[in-house]
């Protein structure tokens, strides 16, 4: 692997490590105890 894809690789990473806050919040808001109110 080149020098550019090894940047390319990092900057992947960096930019999904970047959304996980925002995943991992969407995920809360949708499984929080008062949205489970309206799936029973």
């Amino acid at each position: 692997m080149n020098a550019h894809g090894i940047h390319r690789l990092i900057s992947k990473v960096l930019n999904f490590i970047q959304d996980i806050p925002i995943i991992y919040a969407n995920v809360m808001e949708n499984h929080s105890p008062n949205n489970l109110l309206f799936y029973e």
